[in-house]
C-alpha cells in the first residue's frame, strides 16, 4: 500500500472511530470518583397509597367484579438502598401487576435513583383494580389510574431516597413446615401437587444509631387470592393482616415481594361467605407472620456490605392461545406488535444476599433451578417484577392445552427466564431438581 492510500485509509478510520466515540460517550454510563471511603449502608423507606376511585372493576377472576368499597388500603412501599457508590431502589404495589411498558415512564418520574436502578414489583392481589385487561369488560383498565400509580411509585422512590440514613442489615431464612405434601393453613400446589416452596427470607434494616425498625423485606409465596370471585373489596388480601403485624412486632414499613406463586394457592382459596373469609383471612397471614417473625430472629447482620447491580433484557415470544387471543382482541392495555413481549430481568447482591426479579409467576420447579443458581445463603426470588409474562412453567412439566401454560406468554417462558439468570450470574448450569428427577 502506497503512503497516500495509507494515509487516506488512516483518515478514514479515524473518521469511523470519533463517530464512534460519540456514540460511545452518549450511551456508556461511567462510574463517577466518590469522595473518601467506603461508608456505611444507608437505606430509606417510603409509601404512597394506591386506593383508586371508587367504583372500580376488580382484577384476577373470570368473574366480573366491581367494587363500591375498600377492605384495606393499597400501597406502593418503596426501599431505598446506598453504600455510597451505588445506589437502588425496590419498590413492591399492592396491585395484581404492572406492565414493563409502563414501568419506564414510572421510574423515569423520579430522579433520585438512577432510572436504570429501579425495581417496581407487585404483589398480584387478586383484588386489585383491574389492570390485565383479560379479566375485565373491554376498555376496564383506567390508564388514568396506571399513571397516577406510576406516579405514586416514582414519589415513594424520591421520599425514600430523602430519608436516607445509615443502618445495619440483616438477613434471615425461615422453613415453612411441610406436612402431606402442602404447608398447613397456608399453601398446596394444584399444578404439581406436592411440590412446593418453603422458604420464607427476610431483610432487616435497622437505624444504626437508634437500633429501630427501619424496614422489613421480606420473600415468600403465596397467591393472594384467599378472596372469592364474589367479593367485591379493593383489598391486599392476606397481606394486610401480615403487614400489620409484621411492623407491629418489628417496627418500620414492611414489605412482601412473591417468590414461587405459579400453580400455588392459600388454604383456603377463594371464599366469599364474609364469615369464613374472615378466619381464612387470618390463618393464612398467621402462618406467614409466624414465618416471617421467625427468619426475623435468626437475622446474620453484617458489615459494610457492597451494592453491585446488573440487568439484562428479556425476550419472550406470545405463543399462547389465551395470550395471543388477548393481544389481538384488545384486551390488554400494552401492544406487541411484533409478537414479542420485551421487559428485563435483574441481579441486586448485598452482602451474603442476592436478589434476582422474574417478570411473571415462577412455578416452584423453576424457582428450585434458580435457587440453585444463586448459589448464597440468601436467595431472595422477586417474583412478578418489572413485568407480568404469567405463569412459567418448568419446561418438563408444560402442557400447551393447560390452563396455567395459556395464562402466559408461551412455552419460551422458563428458557428465557434461565438464560437471562445465567447472564447475569455468569452460571451455565443448575443441579436438576429433586422433584422433577
Amino acid at each position: 500500500m502506497t503512503k497516500d492510500h495509507w494515509e487516506q485509509a488512516a483518515l478514514e478510520l479515524r473518521d469511523r472511530a470519533r463517530a464512534a466515540s460519540r456514540k460511545l460517550r452518549h450511551s456508556l454510563r461511567v462510574p463517577a470518583a466518590v469522595a473518601g471511603g467506603p461508608g456505611p449502608l444507608r437505606a430509606g423507606v417510603a409509601t404512597r397509597d394506591l386506593t383508586p376511585a371508587l367504583p372500580v372493576h376488580l382484577d384476577g377472576y373470570w368473574q366480573l367484579r366491581r367494587a363500591e368499597r375498600v377492605r384495606d388500603t393499597p400501597r406502593a412501599r418503596a426501599v431505598v438502598l446506598d453504600d455510597g457508590r451505588t445506589r437502588v431502589a425496590l419498590v413492591v404495589s399492592d396491585l395484581i401487576a404492572f406492565y414493563s411498558q409502563w414501568v419506564e415512564p414510572a421510574r423515569g418520574r423520579q430522579s433520585a435513583v438512577p432510572a436504570a436502578n429501579v425495581l417496581l414489583a407487585t404483589t398480584h392481589t387478586h383484588s386489585s383494580p383491574c389492570l390485565l385487561g383479560m379479566f375485565g369488560p373491554p376498555g376496564s383498565v383506567d390508564m388514568g389510574y396506571v399513571e397516577w400509580a406510576g406516579g405514586q411509585m416514582a414519589e415513594a422512590i424520591a421520599e425514600a431516597a430523602a430519608g436516607l440514613r445509615p443502618v445495619r442489615v440483616g438477613f434471615g431464612r425461615a422453613e415453612l413446615p411441610i406436612v402431606g405434601g402442602e404447608i398447613p393453613g397456608f399453601a398446596r400446589n394444584w399444578h404439581n401437587p406436592g411440590v412446593i416452596d418453603p422458604a420464607v427470607l427476610v431483610m432487616r434494616l435497622l437505624d444504626a444509631e437508634t437500633g429501630a425498625g427501619l424496614a422489613t423485606v421480606v420473600n415468600l409465596g403465596n397467591h393472594p387470592d384467599v378472596l372469592g370471585d364474589r367479593t367485591v373489596e379493593v383489598s391486599c388480601d392476606f397481606l394486610a393482616p401480615v403487614y400489620e403485624a409484621v411492623s407491629g412486632r418489628l417496627g418500620g414499613e414492611t414489605l412482601v415481594f412473591q417468590r414461587a406463586l405459579g400453580g400455588v394457592e392459600p388454604i383456603p382459596q377463594g371464599l366469599n361467605d364474609p364469615a369464613e373469609l374472615e378466619a381464612g383471612l387470618s390463618g393464612v397471614a398467621q402462618v406467614a407472620t409466624r414465618a416471617v417473625l421467625e427468619a426475623a430472629e435468626r437475622a446474620e447482620f453484617v458489615e459494610v456490605p457492597r451494592i453491585t447491580w446488573r440487568t439484562t433484557e428479556c425476550r419472550f415470544p406470545i405463543t399462547s392461545g389465551e395470550a395471543l387471543k388477548a393481544y389481538a382482541s384488545g384486551l390488554l392495555p400494552v401492544e406487541a406488535a411484533d409478537g414479542v413481549q420485551r421487559t428485563e430481568m435483574a441481579l441486586l447482591e448485598l452482602g451474603p444476599a442476592r436478589f434476582l426479579s422474574v417478570p411473571g409467576e415462577p412455578h416452584p420447579e423453576v424457582l428450585a433451578k434458580l435457587s440453585d443458581m444463586l448459589g448464597c445463603p440468601y436467595d431472595f426470588v422477586l417474583a412478578m417484577a418489572q413485568d407480568e409474562v404469567g405463569y412459567i412453567v418448568a419446561g418438563e412439566l408444560f402442557n400447551p392445552a393447560g390452563i396455567q401454560e395459556l395464562l402466559s406468554a408461551g412455552r419460551d417462558n422458563e428458557r428465557v427466564v434461565l438464560a437471562a439468570a445465567s447472564r447475569l450470574l455468569g452460571v451455565d448450569g443448575y443441579r436438576q431438581p429433586t422433584c422433577l428427577r
